[in-house]
């Protein structure tokens, strides 16, 4: 690279280019003059510099005839190119390959050189015969002016860019605010969305809860039918009760007044017969009485008969009056059995007609009718 705030050259050490085997030449500050006799490699000079800036001349035409490669060194640049293909440019220490036929932007920033620091032999006059647009071009390059027209010309196609960006960009916040508007009515599908699902919370318990009352009305059904289909049974039984209690307290009336009755008439003559039993007893044991048996037979004839049917008699009136006693203690013991009864049927009576009052309160609450059975 030229030194700072200057544009000159240093050195160019050309090898094996065209007719220059291992040339070297250091420039001067300022101006600097190649003279020579005719071809002595003046224009090789320039070409090799050129070769060095531009990448012209392609190919390998320019290797010395009697070289494999050749190189050239200018300043901190050098370029190399065998017979065989092998090229690059080394810069700094850094090497450039595959650059095509352009030159490494790295060597252009270090040489600050370009095609219009170059003019060959037999050129026209620099500027003298280019167009104003050319010169312009030139003129441009050289002051670095065409920035400006690089900045301007990336501001112009970034001002199309943006504003092609905003125009699409305005399309579609146009396409998206009638998208919005065409679902605004998702807000209140979105309510309507969760009413429904409370909805259908709803209906699923009022569902769970249908299903509970069936089961439970169908189990009231099966004890309904049942005891529908006994009631007529029971009610048999009722009416059978009742009139076998009506029966029971008819006997026993009648029990009681046999009794009475014979407590009236029996027990008079019964108590006679005991006391004179008694009174005898107590004077006769029994085997006196047996021991006077033969006495009395041996007796006269009219006395025998008489004492005979005394012994008879007393003994008859003593079998009455234990038969009596027997009679009377079992007409006691069914008088008891039979109140017992009664009393028993009475509560049952009594439990059946509460169990049935409840049952028919149960049925009324279920809507069904306690005579027929059927729906009220």
């Amino acid at each position: 690279m030229c030194d700072p705030g200057t544009d000159t050259l240093k050195k160019l050490i050309v090898k094996n280019f065209e007719s220059h085997k291992d040339t070297s030449v250091v420039f001067s500050p300022g101006i600097n003059i190649i003279t020579g006799d005719t071809d002595v490699g003046k224009s090789s000079l320039r070409r090799a510099c050129e070769w060095v800036v531009c990448n012209r001349p392609l190919g390998t035409e320019f290797i010395n005839w009697d070289s494999k490669s050749s190189s050239v060194i200018l300043d901190e640049v050098e370029k190399y190119r065998s017979q065989s293909g092998k090229h690059f440019y080394k810069c700094r220490g850094i090497t450039y390959k595959a650059f095509g036929h352009g030159v490494p932007g790295a060597v252009t920033r270090e040489l600050r050189l370009s095609d219009e620091n170059i003019q060959g032999q037999h050129d026209p006059y620099f500027l003298l015969k280019d167009s104003p647009g050319q010169v312009a071009r030139v003129l441009n390059s050289v002051t670095d002016l065409s920035l400006i027209d690089r900045c301007l010309k990336e501001g112009k196609k970034r001002i199309r860019k943006t504003i092609t960006r905003m125009e699409v960009i305005g399309e579609q916040t146009d396409e998206r605010e009638a998208k919005r508007k065409s679902l605004l009515w998702t807000e209140e599908a979105i309510k309507e969305t969760a009413q429904y699902e409370q909805l259908v919370k709803t209906d699923r318990s009022l569902y769970i809860q249908i299903q509970e009352l069936e089961v439970l009305v169908e189990k009231a059904k099966n004890p309904r039918l049942k005891v529908l289909s006994s009631l007529p049974t029971d009610l048999a039984r009722v009416k059978a009760g009742e009139s076998k209690e009506k029966n029971l307290e008819a006997e026993i009336t009648l029990l009681q007044t046999l009794i009475s009755q014979a407590k009236a008439f029996v027990y008079p003559s019964v108590s006679k017969d005991l006391e004179q039993v008694q009174g005898i007893r107590l004077k006769l044991s029994e085997s006196e009485i047996q021991a006077l048996e033969p006495l009395i037979r041996k007796a006269s004839p009219v006395s025998l008969p008489l004492a005979a049917k005394d012994a008879q008699a007393l003994r008859g009136a003593r079998d009455r009056s234990e038969d009596l006693k027997t009679q009377i203690a079992e007409l006691e013991t069914q008088v008891e059995t039979l109140k017992a009864s009664s009393a028993e049927l009475k509560t049952l009576s009594e439990d059946y007609k509460q169990q049935k009052k409840a049952f028919d309160s149960e049925l009324k609450s279920l809507g069904i009718c306690p005579l027929c059975g059927g729906e009220l």
